[in-house]
């Protein structure tokens, strides 16, 4: 029986038991949570009511004694260690994924194990780069670094909503890709109605390119910091976070970033896809006519709400894990000294609103100040996609 790991009790993590469980349940793969919690959590949960909005099914999930543990135990580490696939859903908070990866490296040998960063993350793509390359602990895994996630998801006390997507980019780093790939693809298997080889499709991309397709920085930072909404979450009123929080004014301001990160990836000789292009791909949408229309087209699969409150909002994913990202993208403007006039005022805004909000950004710059020095931006690129070459 094949061992998956999930590091990470979120949305992500308990959508990916479910799914696990569901459908892999019939070829002998067993999926457990390993929480960040120092408690050992061993209590029965209960049952979990997952809806697949994917196909539109509805599965209850025993969420049962010994199925989700502390990630810090000496009997989780035994565990883990046994596993075939460790799959990390932490978010790429710079002071707590390192924690996690170096755990994992102090105390479990990585040999062939597929290790699935899910996301990628925008932060901490350099410096985990730089870790792979001076790690020799790391080069006999399968690395996968997935662009997002597999799932646009939320969980609401014991209901999980969960829509896998269509197409999925991904970046793998393996002494043998073609394993790796078919590994994760072991775990996805093609549905028979479904056109792709696997489900969701993972499109083999190089890491580069995944660094400058994230835009969590714009999309949630640019939506939850803006003045309306900030004026709404201080008198706890939550709105739909992706469309009733974008007016039409904030719109043009989240484009012109958008355009920005595009035009950065370009200094460095990558293509990256817009956002509505983005959204397209993953969840097979039409591109509208602005990028208002397009966010406002997404009523359908974006559900998630806005934080109940400032202290919420100052404690998310949002603020630890989403503005390192911005910052690392003003550090990678700087290389090629590309025009980036509406980032660096937005970075100015937030930091001001952090200060002011008494949230120390000096705590989120853990990424920049170890970031890999590089003689050119060639240099940096070939660090990213070949970190494996000594």
């Amino acid at each position: 029986m094949e061992g998956i790991a999930i590091i990470g009790s979120g949305h992500v993590g308990l959508s990916m038991f479910c799914d696990f469980k569901v459908r892999l349940n019939k070829l002998s793969y067993m999926p457990k949570i390993f929480s960040l919690s120092e408690r050992q959590k061993r209590d029965n949960i209960g049952t979990l009511r997952f809806n697949d909005l994917f196909n539109m099914s509805t599965h209850e999930v025993e969420l049962t004694k010994g199925c989700m543990l502390s990630f810090f135990h000496k009997e989780s580490i035994e565990w883990i260690g046994h596993a075939k696939y460790i799959i990390i859903t932490v978010p790429d908070i710079p002071f707590l994924r390192p924690k996690v990866v170096n755990t994992l490296i102090e105390n479990i040998d990585l040999t062939d194990k597929v290790l699935v960063f899910c996301r990628a993350g925008q932060a901490g793509t350099p410096f985990f780069s730089k870790l792979i390359k001076m790690d020799p602990r790391l080069h006999n895994c399968h690395i996968i670094f997935i662009e997002d996630s597999f799932y646009g998801t939320r969980v609401l006390e014991q209901t999980v909503n969960c829509k896998r997507k269509y197409c999925i980019n991904i970046s793998i780093v393996s002494k043998d890709t073609g394993y790796a790939e078919n590994c994760l693809r072991l775990i996805f298997p093609k549905k028979s109605f479904s056109e792709y080889d696997s489900w969701p499709h993972f499109t083999k991309k190089r890491q580069s390119e995944l660094l400058f397709d994230p835009l969590g920085y714009i999309i949630h930072v640019g939506i939850a910091f803006y003045s309306k909404n900030i004026e709404a979450t201080r008198k706890n009123i939550t709105y739909l976070h992706y469309t009733e929080g974008i007016d039409e004014e904030l719109a043009l301001k989240l484009e012109l970033l958008d355009k920005e990160r595009v035009s950065i990836a370009q200094s460095f000789g990558v293509n990256a896809e817009t956002f509505p292009k983005i959204i397209s791909r993953q969840y097979e949408k039409p591109i509208a006519s602005s990028f208002y229309e397009m966010m406002q087209s997404c009523k359908d699969i974006y559900k998630s709400r806005s934080h109940e409150n400032i202290s919420n909002l100052c404690s998310s994913r949002f603020v630890f894990e989403d503005i390192p990202a911005l910052f690392t993208m003003l550090k990678l403007s700087e290389i090629t000294e590309v025009d980036v006039t509406e980032t660096k005022r937005f970075a100015l805004e937030i930091e001001m609103l952090l200060s002011s909000m008494n949230v120390n950004s000096s705590q989120l710059k853990f990424y920049i100040d170890n970031f890999p020095i590089c003689d050119s931006p060639d240099d940096f690129i070939n660090l990213l996609n070949n970190p494996l070459l000594r």
